[in-house]
């Protein structure tokens, strides 16, 4: 996989790549299955992405959602060498925005590594900005930074179906 890094305010490091074997893992179908099974009554008033999206611990209630969490640790071990210890996994949401739908500047401080995947695109859809920084996403990508890098999804004009999630280097004994 070709691994690209930008660097934003402040010096940090954002990673980002499109996994080759992207479709085979067919996240949005799994999402689409999780929408279906799930009513997870999220009040967006009451959080930083005005779009649907899941609970924050979407992949204990649908485990097939597992293996995109897997990948995407592997791909932040990638990036980051030597860690001192584990990653740990915070939290895992899934979002299905459509024309309007954004995300309003926020950080996931006190994370150490925030992870977006992107498993469907509409082409033309709102970058993930980061300040002047911003990448498109586009079908497979996978994008990680420091958890207190801000950032924010402009109202977009297409849809994009992604997941979200937070580790953690591992203090203790939790393992996800």
């Amino acid at each position: 996989m070709n691994i690209k890094t930008g660097i934003v305010k402040q010096d940090h490091t954002i990673c980002y790549g499109i996994l080759p074997n992207w479709k085979q893992l067919d996240v949005k179908g799994v999402i689409e299955d999780y929408r279906k099974k799930y009513s997870d009554p999220i009040d967006t008033d009451k959080t930083n992405v005005k779009a649907w999206h899941s609970g924050f611990e979407a992949h204990i209630k649908e485990p097939k959602l597992m293996e995109i969490v897997n990948v995407c640790r592997d791909f932040c071990y990638n990036i980051s060498g030597n860690l001192p210890a584990p990653l740990v996994l915070i939290d895992f949401w899934c979002m299905q925005y459509k024309k309007g739908d954004y995300a309003i500047p926020h950080s996931h401080w006190p994370s150490q590594y925030s992870v977006c995947y992107y498993a469907d695109i509409g082409e033309g859809c709102s970058p993930l900005k980061f300040g002047s920084y911003e990448i498109q996403p586009e079908n497979g990508m996978v994008i990680v930074f420091d958890g207190m890098v801000v950032h924010e999804v402009p109202p977009t004009d297409f849809p994009r179906t992604c997941v979200a999630m937070n580790f953690a280097v591992s203090t203790g004994n939790r393992t996800t």
